[in-house]
């Protein structure tokens, strides 16, 4: 019911939003990634927490705690993968680093819920660079706002027509 799809990518359904928090369902259609990012909003600074809990599928969270810098953007190295099979939750903040998750199923969708507390507009994105072969975040400020779609694995959309 409160699932939008979209193939190939995921998009986020703003379920509830109060002072201070927000929630919002993901629905991650089959090999659908989230790019490297944190939680902290990129113009006021504020730092946010993500709690995460998997309704339906598996996910897998990687987290990274080192960032470098690949020219002037940020970048991460070497992460750290775990699985998320349904009824799994997982929380994080911009103390344990940045993350990125993503569904690993080739032909089946996977649904997560999200709350942000507090929420935000617009987070930090990062490259990802590892055996010599970066990969980019796609926003040219780094920084891709809440409803803005990028193109390919960089798909960050939030659908609030629910």
């Amino acid at each position: 019911r409160h699932c939008t799809w979209e193939e190939g990518r995921y998009t986020r359904n703003s379920v509830l939003k109060g002072d201070g928090f927000e929630a919002m369902v993901l629905c991650w259609d089959a090999g659908a990634s989230s790019p490297v990012h944190g939680h902290s909003d990129v113009h006021s600074g504020m730092r946010s927490n993500c709690f995460m809990k998997v309704l339906r599928g598996s996910l897998v969270e990687t987290t990274y705690d080192q960032i470098s810098r690949h020219g002037s953007k940020p970048a991460v190295r070497e992460g750290t993968a775990r699985s998320l099979p349904a009824g799994a939750d997982a929380y994080i903040n911009d103390d344990f680093g940045v993350h990125k998750v993503q569904n690993p199923s080739p032909t089946s969708g996977a649904v997560s819920i999200h709350v942000y507390a507090p929420g935000w507009t617009s987070v930090q994105l990062y490259d990802e660079c590892w055996d010599d072969v970066v990969h980019l975040a796609e926003s040219p400020a780094a920084a891709m706002p809440e409803g803005q779609v990028a193109e390919g694995w960089n798909h960050w959309k939030d659908n609030s027509n629910i």
